[in-house]
């Protein structure tokens, strides 16, 4: 037995020398892991806390409208839907989020109504900022397309708007001067009452007699601004026209430009009287309501003329309109569908009344007419001409059956003087004479023909062409404008005298115009070109010119044909020492001078001093200053 306990305690020994050296390692090893930080271990049962700063502001909208001062209208409206403002730890770094929904409307005048400018779109906000190192960033972003609608009406609001804003004049030195966004007319031949047309006992109500006209609103100023509503509610007018047995018109819509006709009860001898209603935006943004009658008369002369309501039962006038130059008159409702018209210059004149009644049926088949005014002393006096056209639908049935058309009354024959001088019989201001007669009309075009230029002399017999060109006016009935202008106007900025010539001419023995002392005139230290009239002798694209400036040499031929062309010329010196250096420049005349070649004649090289001391030049080589 003691040999088996002997046995025993030998097996047994390695087997507990193998797990004290185990677990040494495993002691060790955690002792490694542990010892690596130096921070204290925090008891159980502690937190950590952290510090987070935010805010959310909620704005409910914005609204922004841009209201006229001249008649209390709107004009621009910006609104912004309501949104979130987001901050979040403002002391450190700081994040600020935003998204907003907004739109903006334009008002249209026109249409008394509000367009799109900006179709609604969404735009967001981001601003970070950061401490170390100190950085702020900010950025705008869309997701979303923005339509933007611009349209003539926006283009002139916006044209007229920035010409204000930036024009010099002292505004709020100035009294405060308003006025309505709408103005009634009254051209019907009889007393007019009119009133809004809308349930409200503080409703606008007013009246105007004959050829009156008045300001007009819907409501004031005060509650336009709360409303937003320049028309009222709807827009709508009722009209009665006093004395004249016509039942009243009511729900008249006056918010869009145009024109309406509005039928008359009850028939007048089984005749459907018609009242028109126009409808016109003016310049300054005001609309012009006018009522009246369907035929219109307008004055397309250069004087004032009168219209005569002529009855044949009576075998009087029962109305004289007077109409000014570029106006329009309309003949009385009822009057227009029954009687006559009779046309004549102002009285002044001395002209007797039309020797043709003008009567609306009659011009259905003959719009055309012309018409004829006698001296009122019955002399040799020649007779006053008009053209007369009646404009109308020739595809609405109702011009058939009641006089819906315009008379337009226009000069035969215009003359329009293109000239830089006064054209009376004779050019003004200048040394030219009275020229020959000139062809421009005649009843038999087989005999006489058009003539396209004529001939003025000079002093010096020297001739000059003055070109006629035809143009037919529009919707007149045949009339046409004749213009008189030059071929060339040279304008001489030399600031020596200066003579042109034709090279035809001059070698061959005939005389163009040419000019003697053709000078720049001085007006204390500025110079002012005179415009000189130039013309050849023959339309020939070989035309050349020579030119003479100071006690120079007459250059080489130049041409003055090619619009746009810059070049120099050299003139030699009468004494051949010296040479003149002049620049030409050739332009088309602006606007309706378009038809005059413009050639410019300067100093090729201009010197200015501003050192304030006297400076003198040479050439090298040249003895001369």
């Amino acid at each position: 037995p003691q040999k088996i306990k002997e046995i025993k305690a030998a097996n047994t020994a390695p087997s507990a020398r193998r797990k004290s050296g185990a677990a040494s390692t495993i002691a060790k090893s955690r002792a490694k892991s542990f010892s690596k930080p130096n921070k204290p271990v925090e008891p159980p049962g502690t937190s950590i806390i952290m510090k987070r700063e935010e805010l959310t502001t909620q704005i409910e909208g914005i609204r922004v409208i841009l209201i006229g001062d001249l008649h209390e209208l709107p004009l621009l409206d910006f609104s912004v839907k309501k949104f979130d403002v987001n901050v979040r730890d403002w002391t450190g770094p700081m994040n600020v989020d935003t998204q907003m929904d907004m739109f903006i409307n334009v008002y249209n005048f026109s249409k008394s109504a509000w367009e799109p400018l900006i179709e609604p779109w969404q735009l967001g906000f981001h601003m970070a900022k950061q401490q170390d190192p100190e950085v702020t960033s900010m950025e705008l972003y869309s997701h979303k397309q923005m339509d933007m609608t611009i349209t003539s009406a926006t283009i002139a609001l916006a044209s007229k708007s920035f010409d204000f804003l930036t024009s010099n004049e002292d505004i709020l030195s100035k009294p405060r001067v308003q006025d309505a966004p709408y103005r009634i007319r009254n051209y019907t031949g009889f007393d007019l009452s009119i009133w809004a047309d809308e349930k409200s006992d503080s409703a606008a109500a007013d009246k105007l007699t004959d050829g009156e006209e008045k300001p007009w609103r819907f409501e004031d100023a005060v509650s336009m601004r709360k409303n937003l509503t320049p028309e009222g509610n709807a827009g709508l007018v009722g009209i009665k026209i006093e004395g004249s047995g016509f039942d009243s018109i009511g729900r008249i819509q006056v918010s869009r430009e145009g024109e309406t006709l509005y039928n008359l009860k009850p028939r007048k001898d089984k005749v459907q009287h018609r009242m028109l209603v126009e409808i016109k935006l003016g310049t300054d943004n005001v609309k012009y309501i006018t009522f009246r009658s369907p035929l219109l008369a307008e004055n397309r002369t250069q004087i004032p003329i009168e219209l005569g309501v002529f009855s044949p039962e009576e075998g009087d006038l029962l109305k004289i309109e007077k109409i000014p130059p570029g106006e329009a008159k309309p003949a009385p409702i009822g009057a227009c569908f029954v009687h006559s018209l009779l046309i004549r210059p102002d009285q002044g004149f001395g002209y007797s009344w039309s020797d043709e009644r003008v009567f609306w049926k009659n011009l259905i088949d003959k719009p055309t007419r012309t018409i004829t005014c006698r001296s009122e002393n019955r002399d040799q006096s020649p007779p006053f001409f008009f053209q007369l056209n009646a404009a109308y639908d020739h595809k609405d049935p109702m011009v058939k059956i009641y006089p819906y058309m315009r008379l337009q009354i226009s000069a035969p024959v215009e003359v329009q003087n293109l000239l830089p001088y006064d054209l009376n019989v004779e050019l003004e201001d200048t040394e030219y004479k009275q020229s020959d007669f000139a062809i421009i009309n005649s009843h038999t075009r087989e005999d006489f023909r058009r003539e396209k230029e004529f001939t003025l002399k000079d002093n010096q017999n020297g001739s000059l062409r003055l070109k006629l060109h035809y143009t037919n006016i529009k919707d007149s009935g045949g009339a046409f404008r004749v213009s008189i202008y030059s071929p060339y106007v040279i304008l001489n900025k030399t600031g020596l005298d200066m003579s042109v010539q034709s090279k035809a001419s001059m070698f061959g023995g005939g005389k163009s115009s040419t000019t003697q002392g053709m000078q720049a005139r001085s007006a204390g230290r500025q110079h002012k070109a005179l415009p000189y009239l130039y013309s050849y002798p023959t339309d020939d694209q070989k035309n050349r010119s020579v030119l003479k400036i100071g006690d120079s040499s007459w250059s080489k031929a130049q041409s003055f044909d090619a619009i746009g062309s810059t070049y120099e010329v050299v003139l030699p010196a009468a004494n051949a020492k010296a040479e003149f250096h002049a620049g030409v420049y050739v332009t088309e005349g602006e606007g309706k001078y378009n038809l005059t070649k413009v050639v410019t004649v300067a100093p090729r090289f201009v010197v200015k001093n501003k050192i304030g001391e006297t400076v003198e030049l040479r050439e090298p080589g040249s003895a001369d200053t």
